[in-house]
């Protein structure tokens, strides 16, 4: 029983990681891409950084909820593309709050 509140705990502790990491990605990319032009190549390398450390992070929990059938490593390589190609900062922003944030929510177990 020990070791399964300690699983729980870990993986909610990956999807809360992948969940403020994403979140920071979707409020701070404007500050490096406006309208498809990179405008600070500093801020969009540390974008990708940001995402290549939260699809490491996805990998772990994907990893640990294997069982459930919940990947959220193509939620977080989907921002990541739209990132790469410089998308519309509404756009990255709507991705990950729609998709991936909702997804890594519902797999959060409420402590008890």
């Amino acid at each position: 029983m020990a070791a399964a509140s300690a699983d729980r705990a870990a993986v909610n502790t990956d999807a809360a990681e992948v969940v403020h990491l994403l979140d920071y990605v979707g409020a701070d990319y404007g500050g490096a891409v406006e309208n498809g032009q990179v405008k600070n190549a500093d801020e969009l390398e540390e974008q990708v950084e940001v995402l290549d450390e939260a699809g490491r992070v996805a990998a772990r929990l994907a990893k640990a909820r294997a069982s459930k059938g919940f990947d959220p490593r193509a939620g977080v390589d989907r921002v990541r593309q739209l990132v790469v190609a410089h998308r519309p900062e509404a756009e990255v922003a709507g991705q990950t709050a729609d998709s991936v944030l909702a997804e890594l929510a519902a797999q959060v177990t409420p402590p008890r």
